[in-house]
């Protein structure tokens, strides 16, 4: 999905995001609601930066100096458009997808790269940690509080988690699976 939407149209876009509203729409519409509500200061300030940085003709009615770009606008739009795209995807994988299953998916995906030096253990229990954290994050009114405990010395040690993952075996359809989703990328990317 990201390589999908990172250099497509409006077209595809909007080709791509009917059938994820529609999944989100029966699926996990509060979820995706949540992280869009989430990232809104990021996606403003996106937008801002595309309105006021690309050059282009000017809004009229603005003064020169103030004035946001038509196609700044419009580019910022697309990249929010395909932001919005990714949050979909993700919160429909999350949805759809246990911590462990996911952690366990990208950890078999990543594997080739052991070829490389890279270790893929250290990527899946970092990004395990991550997930974790996120969804113990306090409410906000209570952020201040809780940067506080974490300046604070530690009272008593902290517990060790233990990840056990389920490796799926690799099968046949799996490769074919794959291939399948590569070939619609390519699709979606050269149309």
């Amino acid at each position: 999905m990201a390589i999908a939407v990172a250099d497509s149209g409006l077209v595809q876009l909007l080709l791509l995001a009917a059938p994820v509203a529609v999944w989100l729409y029966f699926g996990s519409w509060p979820r995706f609601v949540s992280m869009l509500r989430r990232s809104r200061l990021l996606l403003l300030s996106l937008l801002l930066i595309y309105a006021w940085t690309t050059p282009g003709e000017y809004l009229p009615g603005w003064p020169l100096w103030l004035a946001p770009s038509y196609e700044g606008l419009a580019a910022g739009g697309l990249q929010l458009l395909r932001l919005a795209l990714m949050l979909a995807a993700l919160s429909l994988l999350l949805q759809t997808t246990s911590r462990e299953q996911f952690i366990a998916g990208l950890l078999q995906l990543a594997s080739p790269l052991r070829f490389v030096g890279l270790d893929p253990q250290r990527f899946a229990a970092r990004l395990w940690l991550t997930l974790h954290y996120l969804e113990e994050m306090p409410p906000r009114q209570s952020l201040q509080l809780a940067f506080a405990q974490l300046q604070a010395p530690p009272s008593e040690p902290q517990s060790l988690h233990t990840i056990h993952l389920q490796l799926a075996p690799w099968r046949k359809t799996d490769t074919v699976l794959l291939l399948l989703g590569v070939i619609l990328t390519v699709l979606v990317c050269v149309l």
